[in-house]
């Protein structure tokens, strides 16, 4: 019984065609994995940034809201007052304002701006 574990058929020489031909496959095999993991790695920072600029700017419109408000009640302090919603387009963005106000005490108010937004060229999940 004669087992052929060496790599070598039974005249004794050595086993070698297709071996090469194996090789360039197994190697683009893993240049094609390479590539679809750094591409979808390109395509996820790319929409990372997109979020954290949108989300910066919704920061920014919150906070202009507020020094709108502060700046308001120091000329009338009782004409500081909740606000309905407001939208304001920008590109393909809604964004969504509102200006909740709390009468804590008769000389105290808790003003809360709150942004939302909704993207029209990528529904939200």
């Amino acid at each position: 019984m004669k087992a052929l574990l060496s790599g070598k058929n039974l005249q004794g020489s050595t086993l070698k065609r297709g071996v090469s031909t194996l090789e360039i496959l197994i190697a683009f095999a893993v240049l094609m994995l390479s590539l679809t993991a750094v591409i979808g790695v390109l395509f996820g920072t790319q929409s990372v940034f997109v979020d954290t600029e949108t989300n910066s700017e919704a920061l920014y419109k919150a906070h202009a809201a507020l020094e709108e408000e502060r700046a308001l009640s120091r000329q009338d302090f009782l004409a500081v007052s909740t606000t309905p919603s407001t939208v304001e387009l920008v590109g393909s963005l809604s964004y969504t304002k509102k200006m909740t106000v709390v009468d804590l005490t008769p000389c105290k108010k808790q003003a809360t701006s709150t942004i939302t937004w909704i993207n029209e060229g990528r529904p939200q999940k």
